[in-house]
């Protein structure tokens, strides 16, 4: 199963528009995260210029980040954890066997790397033999849509309430939620006796389901729990500060 979140895209990836904002989809399987791709894939990247639209997915391989080429049924993907790296254009199925690969190291010049060996070797296994076709899954997933807050008072409640570091433990590999109050998100990992920041980004105060979250601009949703317990992507941070 794959997180997925898109930014200014239609439930069925067929239309761009930044009306639409941020739509959190959940875990999807793999089939059901190929047909989004395709659909992507086709998109009029007339569309792309205007409205940007985006799709965030996260697994145990790494954070990407898909946008849509120039030419169609190829998408460009990219690491979230190192953005000045330009986007790989691929297939959505080859997008599809990068994610299911066993989990990557964490280190931002490794996911390169290693990134960049298994497009090589993805490209030499489309010499050798084709891809079984997976099949199609007629379910679609249904969006949980994230929204935003707009009651002044509650904003600033909520804001204040939400400052702090957060973390999944104090060991080395752990990670840090750290939210300022100038509108930042901080994303850190424990490094022993020192740190190393992954990520910063902005974010929105919203609400999905009956959790207080943050909405993010490209790192996907922060849900609180409750006020000293956060949730992202699967694990569990708490407030250290």
């Amino acid at each position: 199963m794959h997180s997925v979140s898109t930014v200014n895209l239609s439930i069925d990836a067929t239309k761009a528009d930044v009306a639409i904002g941020t739509l959190e989809r959940g875990p999807l399987r793999p089939e059901e995260l190929r047909t989004l791709l395709e659909s992507f894939a086709h998109l009029d990247s007339a569309e792309d210029i205007a409205d940007e639209p985006l799709i965030f997915v996260s697994t145990a391989t790494g954070r990407f980040k898909i946008r849509t080429a120039t030419t169609r049924s190829e998408l460009l993907l990219s690491l979230i954890d190192t953005p000045t790296e330009p986007g790989r254009k691929v297939s959505p199925a080859d997008i599809i066997a990068i994610l299911t690969t066993p989990v990557l190291p964490r280190s931002r010049l490794t996911m390169r790397r290693t990134l960049a060996g298994l497009l090589v070797l993805l490209a030499l296994a489309l010499n050798l033999t084709t891809f079984k076709i997976l099949s199609r899954n007629e379910s679609t997933s249904a969006a949980t849509v994230v929204i935003p807050l707009t009651e002044p008072a509650e904003i600033l409640a909520r804001q204040r309430e939400a400052l702090g570091t957060y973390a999944t433990g104090r060991n080395h590999g752990d990670r840090e939620i750290k939210v300022s109050s100038d509108g930042t998100v901080w994303f850190i990992e424990q490094q022993g006796k020192t740190s190393t920041v992954l990520n910063t980004d902005t974010f929105k105060l919203g609400r999905r389901n009956i959790r207080f979250c943050l909405l993010t601009a490209e790192s996907g949703v922060v849900e609180f729990v409750n006020p000293d317990t956060l949730l992202y992507f699967g694990d569990t941070y708490r407030r250290t500060e």
